[in-house]
Formats: C-alpha cells, sequence, structure tokens
C-alpha cells in the first residue's frame, strides 16, 4: 500500500545469510514474508510489516480550528461564555496527514492466505510495531499532546502536557477564569513516523452582553423620528428604517436583527431581517474612526458604533391590516453570540 501500483519483488537468500538489504522503490507499507525451506524441502513462511516514507508532512486545516464544544469561533478567537467550570477541547480534522488518509494506509491487513498462524504479525501498534491491525488514527495522526493556562497563571509556554492516544479528537479540562482572561491552548501531533506539527489557540471569556444605547425610528426622505412608520400605513415611506446605536466591549458585533412585530401580540411578527456588516472587514468603503467605531483589544478588530436598519414596509411578508400598531424589536449579537433584545416605537 503506497504511492502508485502495488509493489511486489522475491529474493533467493543462501541459509547462511542472516540479514538482507533491502531498497524500496516508493514510501508506501510494505509486507516481508520470509520463507524457509531445509533441506528435505519443508517449508515455513513468516511475514513482518514496515512503514517507509521519508516525506510526509502533517499539515493543518484552518477550516476546522481547535474549538471548544461550549465556544463560538468569531474574528480569529474562541469566545466562552463561561469562566468557571469544565469546557471541551475539540480538534477533529484540525491536523492531518494527507498521505495515510487519503491513502488509507493505517487501515487493517488482511489475513494471510493460508493463514501463517503464529508467524504472522497480528498484534501490536506504533511505535513498537506495525501489525495486521488497524491503528486508531484521526485524518492520518495517531496521537496528540495538549497543554493549557489561563491568563492569570502568568504561564505563556507550555510544559505540562497531557498525552491523547489513539486518534481521540477531545478533550475536557477544568477553568478558573473571570470575564475577558484568556486561555491558551497548546498542541503538538504525531504520525506514525513521529513526525509533529504544533499549533495553539487562544479562548476568550466574555459573559458579557451588548449594550443598545439608542434606538430612532426613521424617514428615508427626513431622516428624522416622525415617521408614521410603525402604524403601518399602506402608504407610509418604503425605505423607512431603524438608526440603532450599539457597542460591545469584549468580543465586539457580529449582527443586528430586526423584527416587526405586533404590539399586542409578539408571536405575530409581519417582517424580520438583519445586517452583518458590523466592521470595516465586511465593508471596506466605510473606514472607521475614533468617533463611528470602538475598538476591542482582541486582534485589534474595531466596530461600528451606529447602525441604519432599512426595512421595506412595502416588503413584509404579512403585511399587518389597517390601524395595527405595530413595535420593532431589534436584537443585537455579539461575537460570543451573547445578545440584548429592545423594542422601539412611535
Amino acid at each position: 500500500m503506497g504511492d502508485g501500483a502495488p509493489y511486489a519483488s522475491e529474493r533467493n537468500i543462501d541459509g547462511t545469510v542472516e540479514s538482507v538489504q533491502l531498497r524500496l522503490p516508493k514510501r508506501g507499507v510494505f509486507a516481508i514474508i520470509l520463507t524457509v525451506t531445509d533441506a528435505v524441502g519443508n517449508s515455513a513462511k513468516a511475514r513482518r510489516f514496515l512503514t517507509y516514507d521519508p516525506d510526509s508532512v502533517i499539515s493543518i486545516d484552518k477550516d476546522k480550528p481547535i474549538t471548544a464544544s461550549e465556544g463560538t469561533f468569531n474574528t480569529g478567537f474562541v469566545w466562552l461564555t463561561q469562566s468557571v467550570g469544565q469546557i471541551t477541547i475539540t480538534w477533529s480534522g484540525h491536523f492531518y496527514n494527507a498521505f495515510y488518509r487519503d491513502g488509507n494506509l493505517l487501515n487493517g491487513i488482511e489475513e494471510h492466505d493460508p493463514p501463517l498462524g503464529p508467524y504472522d504479525e497480528s498484534t501490536g501498534l506504533p511505535p513498537s510495531s506495525r501489525s495486521r491491525l488497524a491503528i486508531p488514527n484521526d485524518n492520518g495522526i495517531i496521537r496528540y499532546r495538549l497543554d493549557f493556562a489561563e491568563s492569570s497563571s502568568g504561564r505563556d509556554e507550555p510544559g505540562n502536557w497531557v498525552d491523547i492516544l489513539e486518534g481521540k479528537t477531545s478533550y475536557t479540562i477544568s477553568i478558573t477564569g473571570d470575564n475577558n482572561d484568556d486561555i491558551t491552548i497548546w498542541m503538538e501531533a504525531y504520525d506514525v513516523m513521529d513526525n509533529m506539527r504544533e499549533d495553539k489557540t487562544t479562548f476568550i471569556i466574555d459573559k458579557t452582553e451588548p449594550i443598545i444605547s439608542d434606538m430612532t425610528v426613521i424617514d428615508s426622505e427626513t431622516m428624522n423620528a416622525e415617521s408614521s412608520l410603525l402604524r403601518f400605513k399602506r402608504t407610509a415611506t418604503a425605505g423607512a428604517g431603524v438608526s440603532v446605536e450599539a457597542h460591545d466591549d469584549e468580543s465586539g458585533i457580529l449582527e443586528i436583527r430586526w423584527q416587526v412585530i405586533d404590539k399586542t401580540d409578539s408571536d405575530d411578527v409581519y417582517g424580520e431581517g438583519k445586517i452583518e456588516e458590523t466592521s470595516p472587514l465586511d465593508n471596506p468603503s466605510r473606514p472607521c474612526t475614533a468617533l463611528t467605531c470602538a475598538c476591542i483589544t482582541r486582534g485589534n478588530a474595531c466596530f461600528y458604533l451606529k447602525y441604519v436598519l432599512p426595512i421595506d414596509i412595502t416588503q413584509l411578508s404579512d403585511f399587518p391590516k389597517d390601524n395595527t400598531e405595530c413595535v420593532i424589536r431589534i436584537t443585537v449579537v455579539n461575537n460570543a453570540m451573547l445578545e440584548t433584545s429592545d423594542e422601539v416605537e412611535d
């Protein structure tokens, strides 16, 4: 098993020879079968396996980050909304060796025909041996090492490694941090050749919801607060909307959602939408200034302070009846997926 077509070669060896050198033509998993024949023609076979791989490497899939089952991956960080207790770190598919993964080289090996009994290498796993047994792995990686430290510990280098074997891709840790604390995760991944690839990520604790500081109904023509938008006369301006001022000091704003709902029955939703352009990364044509943006300390990311949510009332999915009084519910979501809601009406 390996690159290209299967390879087979046979060599006759004098009975006095106790070792032989082999030149393998390509990388892969090879079976070495030794047939021993005595002077009267009796013979027996023994089989051993070896992996020849001088140049494969461990890679990292950035689309499958190291994360936490209780966390949210946004703005290049994992945000946690709990600071005390257990969290489970997961990394399935983050590390991989394409040679072993795509070639299925760690799968089990079929029994010899006819069976060789005790002379076949039926048991044993790396690093001691390669046998017929399948080697537990995740995308060609057979073991990991993990360490973590909270910012309050003052430790910025790994050293308290935990071994994680059999291709397992999760590990539970206990944390005792506080809001806005860092948790650094260091990882090392190893393949059957003991090649190693390292990586690390940072989790940040954010337990606070975003803040809505102002909401104002505006008219597309007058841009003031005198619109009759919320009473929903069918002749109302189609391009009206809501001006929202909001910020989040820890993780920043992810999105802002709006719903037009019945004033007396909030289950009646006449229309909804959202905006996701919350920073210059989403809208380069709208750069930040000291007055228009607030920046968080993590990654130097900046987010707008003021948003205009356009609400075209002529396009509502379920236009309310005449003289129906409605309110607009605004929900601001931060990058830790915490949210704050408020309502605005005439």
